[in-house]
């Protein structure tokens, strides 16, 4: 299955062998510090979801988002978030956006603003199938991160 990913990024553009797929970033990262350095709790949780079941996972804060969540192409100079030092995008990147903003580039980190904090009530989990990848990996990704979130 980590092939599907690498697979995938080659379809849309991206070179694994220089942006990792999260799976082989976490791997990398693990080996280069001897052990994994905790993020805080809910990036470790996400960090743990993806390490189970090899399916990254992302959170944004639910209350910063308008709309459902889709992939779409970025438009030239369009800011990523909703935010005034938001960093504008080129166009033609694949993004992971709602109903009017790039929330965070396609398999990237989610924009700042976006991110759950100390004040966020609610968290919107996401991930991003890919052809190779059975549906249950994706549900059991969100449910062990979902499950972790809510203390179960």
């Amino acid at each position: 299955m980590p092939g599907a990913y690498r697979i995938f990024f080659r379809q849309i553009g991206l070179d694994p062998d220089v942006q990792r797929t999260p799976l082989e970033a976490a791997i990398l990262e693990r080996m280069l510090r001897g052990g994994f350095l905790t993020g805080g709790l809910l990036d470790d949780i996400l960090l743990i979801a993806l390490m189970d079941t090899g399916v990254p996972v992302w959170a944004l804060d639910s209350a910063t988002l308008d709309g459902p969540l889709g992939i779409r192409s970025s438009n030239q100079a369009e800011p990523l978030g909703r935010f005034a030092d938001a960093p504008t995008l080129e166009a033609g990147l694949l993004v992971v956006a709602d109903a009017s903003t790039a929330l965070a580039p396609l398999f990237g980190e989610c924009a700042p603003g976006h991110r759950p904090g100390a004040r966020s009530r609610s968290v919107t989990l996401f991930t991003v199938r890919v052809p190779g990848v059975p549906a249950l990996y994706l549900e059991e990704a969100l449910w062990s991160a979902a499950s972790a979130l809510q203390g179960r």
